[in-house]
């Protein structure tokens, strides 16, 4: 058959040819003779040497025996190693030079000889590249037209696929042409490089096995794709080229081998689809005993077997990447899948374009380059996502790990809270009971004075405790918060929260220093900051083993003339800085023994109450420090010059504090007051309340104040309509017994009588709203149960007063 014009497409090709020239990527056309413009091929003939001895370089021109001929238009010779001979003669029509190149083009051949005339050209995949008369991609041999015409023999044999594309063009054609083949390999292998390096960079950071398996399929690839274009053997090995030909079958292997791991990583198989994740580790073992057995089979078998598992492998691929991206948190597999069909596409363009199906172009010539590169971006893109992701589901689980243990901790402490609220309120019950069997057995009323002095500070120590904890529980409840403030001397207070400080202990030695402006008064809710301050000293002496030394130092605030800053702190201990804001988070302990991790939260909320902030500072320096600092508003005193003082605090000290408490029971400036005031005026109460023993203890802390003769209690139990005739001070209990009538009710009738003493509304109940509702009705003031002196005190200044401005 006679070839002319530029190409001759391939009509008749092998099975075994289809699939290596699928999956094994060549580049090289499917045509015999590729033209340029001014010449045609005539004459062409194709010759198989039926004997598999006879080898090209043993052939002696023509003379090889036995022979068959092959039409011409079936370009890919087959999967035989039997030799061929091809002879053609190319005409010169239009073409001015008389020099051109004949160029076999990729892939590559054991054995090549070529005859032009008198010229004999010894070349092949076998043969050292110096040795071959033009350093060009593949084989090129000159061409020279002595007239206008040349034949041309040529005999090649091959293990591989034999494919013998021939292109007749000019030498600088050819030089451009593979100058811009090797710009754009430069563009495609730099990717490669690019991305290689990058997610190594990053393996070696996050240890994630996917990038370990995308870099090494990577590098696979790089090294198939740059031993399939004939780079491995014109610059790598250019004297041994015969080292570049077992590295196709054998990188076909490793690069589906991790392709499979790689894809079970990324995707993440093992937690969507665990028998396609097995299948995968399986699927990637056969690719690598395949690809390690192709240097121990002959290299026709290990090209079949290699080639055969690609076709299989990329559809299995496919298949379970299609079966993952049905399933939830499809992001992942998408990717993959999109990626994967990328690198198909090019496989499959490449395809069609060599069976002629689809024109030659730039584009269609590197599809496979293109959807191989599309694949490699799109996955290495994938792996930040997926990275992120990853990091992301920490942070969920460590968010929520934190979140366990911190109710975990809360749980804890609200149970130690539980059991010491239990403990506390038995321990008053306890000691009621004992106190009652106790007296049973006595028979003089001396005896019961007696065993009642030694009783009733015990009881009263329990009671408070009961009572501050269940404060505390009760104003965690809300978040409206309620304060009466007053001014109190802040150096009368300060001493008066160290007292309660330190008769809670009766050992150790802790130096207090005070420090804080003369005549300062402070404008607070006295109970709620001395629980502040109180709190905050305790903690810091039990710091410290109650053996140190501790302070208080209140200063001038910094930008606001209403407020001073109070700081209360320790030394020798110390807080890490990463909780010291935890430290005031509801139920939170740091491991404090016997702690409820109520009592700074208790103490946040009540500074806020105030208008002000509270925060705690701490250093690990020589041997530790911890301060809290917060600001508080002031009353109408003047800030003077400093007074200091430094207090010894000993176990001898606290049992001072503890008789000076029981002996005074009054402070002195308080009981001098009512001494004065009920000199020319006595103060009618009435205590409305149903606790018959409450009222009794009130009339018992009565007889007791200074000018008590002048001071007159009626008691009412609230069930009938009252007689508020010469009544000084309403002393109202909320809890009356009564199904349809409280305290408040009592306060509202009162107020719409006329009465305008002062009243004063009491509760067991610690809940501001009640204080709130108080308010509303027309209390003056509030004070829970029971009424200590000092109050009881002041409510009877404060009545008197209200009556003289009647």
């Amino acid at each position: 058959m006679s070839l002319t014009g530029r190409t001759v497409q391939s009509r008749l090709i092998k099975p075994k040819t289809i699939t290596f020239q699928i999956f094994l990527l060549t580049l090289s056309a499917l045509s015999l003779v590729d033209l340029a413009v001014g010449y045609e091929v005539r004459n062409c003939e194709i010759r198989e040497i039926l004997d598999s001895d006879v080898l090209v370089e043993n052939i002696a021109e023509a003379e090889y025996g036995a022979s068959r001929a092959i039409p011409c238009d079936q370009i890919s010779l087959g999967f035989r190693q039997n030799a061929r001979h091809i002879k053609f003669q190319i005409n010169r029509q239009e073409a001015e030079s008389k020099s051109a190149i004949l160029h076999f083009d990729y892939p590559p051949l054991d054995h090549l000889r070529v005859q032009i005339g008198a010229d004999t050209f010894e070349m092949g995949g076998l043969v050292p590249t110096e040795n071959r008369p033009i350093q060009l991609k593949g084989y090129a041999v000159p061409l020279e037209f002595s007239g206008d015409k040349v034949d041309v023999d040529v005999w090649v044999s091959t293990t591989s696929s034999l494919q013998v594309p021939i292109r007749v063009q000019s030498l600088a054609s050819a030089t451009e042409q593979q100058a811009l083949e090797h710009l754009a390999f430069g563009v495609y292998y730099g990717i490669l490089i690019g991305l290689f390096l990058y997610n190594m960079f990053v393996f070696f950071f996050t240890r994630d096995k996917a990038y370990l398996y995308y870099i090494c399929y990577i590098m696979c690839y790089f090294a198939f794709q740059f031993t399939l274009n004939g780079l491995t053997a014109l610059y790598l090995v250019p004297n041994s080229p015969e080292l570049a030909k077992p590295i196709l079958p054998m990188m076909t292997g490793f690069v589906f081998g991790f392709a499979f791991l790689f894809m079970d990583a990324f995707i993440g198989l093992k937690g969507k689809l665990k028998v396609l994740s097995i299948g995968s580790y399986t699927l990637s073992v056969v690719s690598f005993f395949l690809g390690v057995a192709t240097l121990f089979v002959p290299y026709d078998l290990a090209v079949s077997l290699n080639v055969g598992w690609s076709i299989l492998g990329s559809f299995i691929i496919l298949i379970f990447a299609i079966a993952a991206s049905v399933k939830p948190n499809r992001a992942l597999p998408l990717i993959f899948l999109f990626g994967w069909i990328a690198y198909l596409s090019g496989i499959i363009l490449i395809g069609l374009k060599n069976f002629g199906l689809l024109e030659k172009s730039p584009f269609i010539e590197y599809s496979m380059q293109t959807g191989s590169a599309l694949e490699m971006i799109l996955f290495s893109l994938g792996l930040g996502y997926r990275v992120r992701k990853t990091e992301l589901e920490k942070r969920l689980a460590l968010n929520e790990k934190a979140e366990i243990e911190q109710e975990a901790t809360a749980a804890r402490a609200t149970a130690r809270t539980v059991r010491m609220l239990a403990h506390d309120v038995r321990k008053p019950l306890s000691t009621f009971k004992v106190i009652v069997a106790g007296l049973k057995g006595l028979k003089s009323t001396s005896e019961v004075r007696e065993f009642l002095k030694a009783a009733v500070p015990e009881v009263d120590r329990s009671v408070s405790s009961a009572e501050g904890l269940l404060n505390d529980l009760m104003s965690l409840g809300t978040d409206k918060i309620q304060i009466y403030r007053s001014d109190v001397s802040a150096h009368e207070f300060v001493s008066s929260c160290l007292k309660d400080v330190f008769a809670a202990s009766l050992s150790g030695s802790v130096t207090v220093d005070v420090s804080l402006p003369e005549s300062l008064r402070l404008n607070i809710d006295e109970s709620r900051m001395r629980r502040v301050f109180v709190n905050i000293l305790s903690n810091a002496c039990e710091a410290i083993n109650w053996k140190g030394r501790i302070w208080v130092s209140v200063e001038p605030h910094a930008s606001r003339n209403d407020r001073v800053v109070a700081t209360l702190g320790n030394f020798g201990s110390s807080i890490p800085a990463e909780i010291c804001s935890t430290v005031f988070d509801s139920f939170y302990t740091a491991n404090k023994k016997g702690g409820t991790g109520l009592g700074l939260a208790i103490a946040r909320k009540w500074v806020r109450a105030h208008g002000g902030e509270i925060v705690c500072h701490s250093s690990s320096e020589n041997e530790g420090k911890v301060e809290f600092e917060f600001d508080i508003p002031i009353g109408s005193g003047e800030l003077k010059n400093r007074l200091v003082n430094q207090t010894h605090c000993s176990k001898d000290f606290a049992v001072q504090l503890e008789l000076d408490l029981e002996e005074e029971g009054l402070a002195p400036a308080l009981r001098n007051s009512l001494k004065a005031s009920l000199i020319d005026k006595s103060c009618n109460i009435l205590v409305v309340d149903d606790e018959t023993l409450y009222v009794r203890g009130i009339k018992e802390q009565l007889s007791s104040f200074p000018g008590s003769e002048r001071v007159n209690l009626s008691t009412d139990s609230g069930h009938k309509t009252v007689s508020l005739v010469n009544i000084q001070l309403l002393l109202v209990d909320y809890d009356l017994g009564l199904a349809n009538r409280n305290g408040l009710d009592l306060i509202r009738e009162a107020r719409a009588k006329g009465f305008r003493g002062h009243i004063c509304l009491h509760t067991n109940r610690c809940d501001p709203a009640i204080y709130k509702l108080g308010l509303d009705a027309g209390a003056d003031s509030l004070y829970p149960k029971p009424i200590s002196e000092a109050h009881l005190a002041k409510l009877i200044l404060e009545a008197l007063d209200t009556s003289r401005k009647v």
